[in-house]
């Protein structure tokens, strides 16, 4: 079974997790993601996951029918007015084959414009599988879609493995940047955060903080944990945990933490998953949809209105942590992915051969093989052009040299002809001296011989 995934890779740590979780949720199954183009990090981390393999983004690999089934995965991946010419091609080249189409884990916003509400009828109009990861998204996809079976899930993070572990006097916070902050707000912003550190080591010597750059990609949250540091009074007690594609890692220092205030999803889904206490600070609408299927009951603090931390920072200390509805919202997931799991497995099409090394796919090693020797060709085209560039080149530089002699030479012609120019017009001179002075006679003479020259 040869498996089509559509994520997000970037330095981050939610997005990373999806791509983790789905490879370790298959791992019978060969993954195949385009990722020509991306930067040298990305490839290095997703060349780790075992079952992942990495492939030119080139349009040909559809038509050789290499993939079974196509998986999109993610939780921003529908922006509105988006560009979605790709996943299009995705879905139909699997669907031409009758290969099985997947969407989950994602988030809708509340509305989208016409051509984005076309395009996610196209995408999901021929899907086996669509489970948005909260009620709102799937309320909204119902709608545009009253034929289709959509099922809510949870975060596909909570498929995770996950270890909860013993608690220090430690206070995290994840930090982030919204596309619409402005200045004025992230001052603000940083602001407080620095006054709930402060409040928090004060009440205790042995305290410490921790704060969270998650992404250090496209989007990089170190320059927003750098703002918070300098309004920090003891920055010797706080940590600064930068996400480098290690994902254990971040979950170990989440978990423990005595309480954590999350300004990025994946950080407040570590905590309800490790059960570590949580104060959200919420950027975006799909925050307050997952608190919402999960019976959050205090009050949601948002990004542009961060004045009520302290209180609930102070509240967080003192009182414990609310039972949240954590089982039923999972419940689901794990429908779904005994789902996906059945529908993999009834594929009446599979193009994977099996064999003693395990999976593997024929048609694939034959494309590489014409992908090479196109790839031949082409070195030997460029070579051949190069060729060319440098004789031509040569052949300039000749014909620039040459040039120089020439002009050289008609300089040089140019000073020969104005000297004798200069003799002519002072011949001329002595001539009329001549004529001035000698009788006619003589002058007719003296005129003959100079004629004759």
């Amino acid at each position: 079974m040869n498996i089509l995934l559509d994520g997000f890779y970037d330095l981050n740590y939610g997005d990373d997790i999806f791509i983790h979780t789905v490879t370790k949720l298959f791992p019978q199954y060969k993954f195949y993601s385009f990722l020509e183009h991306y930067p040298e990090h990305v490839i290095e981390w997703a060349n780790k996951i075992p079952n992942l393999y990495l492939l030119p983004d080139c349009n040909v690999f559809l038509g050789k029918n290499l993939f079974d089934a196509y998986m999109c995965v993610g939780g921003d991946i529908f922006p509105d007015n988006g560009d979605f010419t790709k996943r299009k091609q995705y879905v139909q080249a699997v669907k031409a084959i009758g290969g099985a189409v997947i969407f989950w884990g994602f988030s809708l916003f509340h509305s989208y414009s016409q051509q984005t509400q076309a395009d996610l009828k196209e995408m999901m109009g021929c899907t086996d599988v669509i489970a948005p990861r909260d009620q709102r998204s799937a309320d909204y996809l119902r709608k545009l879609l009253p034929e289709k079976e959509i099922t809510p899930i949870a975060d596909l993070a909570f498929l995770s493995q996950w270890t909860a572990a013993e608690k220090k006097a430690r206070l995290g916070i994840s930090v982030r940047r919204p596309n619409y902050a402005t200045e004025e707000d992230m001052l603000r912003y940083t602001g407080d955060l620095a006054k709930a550190i402060n409040t928090y080591l004060s009440g205790d010597p042995a305290r410490e903080a921790i704060l969270f750059s998650l992404s250090d990609g496209l989007t990089s949250d170190r320059g927003v944990a750098e703002q918070i540091l300098d309004g920090v009074q003891e920055p010797q007690r706080v940590i600064h945990s930068i996400y480098t594609g290690n994902i254990d890692e971040i979950k170990a220092q989440i978990a423990g933490c005595e309480l954590m205030i999350c300004t990025r999803l994946h950080a407040m889904v570590s905590c309800i998953a490790m059960n570590v206490p949580f104060i959200p600070i919420a950027y975006e609408v799909k925050m307050e949809h997952i608190l919402q299927d999960i019976g959050y009951r205090k009050e949601i603090i948002h990004f542009q209105n961060t004045q009520p931390l302290a209180l609930q920072l102070a509240e967080a200390l003192q009182e414990t942590a609310e039972p949240l509805n954590v089982d039923g919202y999972v419940r689901h997931t794990v429908a779904v992915k005994e789902r996906v799991q059945a529908l993999l497995a009834g594929s009446n099409q599979p193009i994977a051969k099996n064999d003693p090394a395990g999976p593997s796919c024929q048609e694939r090693e034959e494309l590489t093989q014409t992908f090479q020797t196109a790839l031949n060709q082409r070195a030997t085209d460029v070579a051949t052009l190069e060729a060319a560039l440098t004789q031509r080149a040569t052949d300039v530089a000749t014909l620039e040299n040459a040039l120089k002699e020439q002009a050289a030479n008609i300089q040089e012609l140019c000073a020969t002809i104005g000297e004798n120019n200069e003799k002519i017009s002072q011949l001329e001179g002595k001539l009329q001296k001549i004529e001035a002075t000698l009788p006619y006679k003589a002058y007719r003479a003296v005129k003959s011989v100079f004629s004759r020259d």
